[in-house]
């Protein structure tokens, strides 16, 4: 909450440092707020517990380095009846022009915005063009969805670590 220290303790001077936010960026002040860190992590324990992918080995996961800032992960099935993610991530400060069909050879043209991060300039279930250079915002997270009789997973450690990203970086 935004009490002293976050309400974590009524300490002068808490064992751990509260950050500097704490009175914006806290579970009371993110609870059902579209587009919180909060909402996010949430919207991804979701997608992690509900989505067919999820519940797969990681045998058809593939990560590449989409440029000095950015890259993209797949996980990759075999069914035709399930959806197929792609997450693209640009954790640099300026906007980043990428091909990623060209390194994730495969993918559709067009993809399906699932989640995005708090100040992301695209909305859910907004089409995405891969079909030529994409243009990755600064700070972009992207989780998108397509069904081209392969789907795509991501494990619990890269969920933690896109979470890890955004309050990192945003809070």
């Amino acid at each position: 909450d935004d009490s002293k220290n976050g309400g974590f303790s009524s300490a002068d001077l808490p064992w751990l440092p509260i950050g500097d936010k704490y009175r914006q960026v806290n579970v009371a002040a993110q609870q059902d707020k579209a587009g919180s860190h909060l909402e996010i992590y949430k919207a991804l324990q979701n997608f992690r517990h509900t989505h067919a992918a999820m519940k797969s080995s990681l045998d058809g996961f593939k990560m590449v380095e989409l440029s000095q800032n950015s890259f993209a992960f797949k996980r990759e099935l075999t069914s035709k009846e399930e959806e197929s993610v792609l997450v693209l991530i640009n954790y640099g400060g300026s906007a980043e022009n990428v091909n990623v069909q060209e390194k994730l050879i495969g993918l559709p043209d067009n993809v399906r915005v699932k989640i995005v991060g708090e100040v992301s300039s695209f909305k859910i279930n907004q089409e995405l063009n891969l079909a030529e250079n994409f243009t990755l915002p600064a700070y972009e997270s992207i989780v998108a969805v397509y069904n081209e009789g392969i789907s795509i997973i991501f494990s619990r450690i890269l969920v933690a670590g896109i979470v890890a990203f955004w309050v990192i970086k945003f809070v």
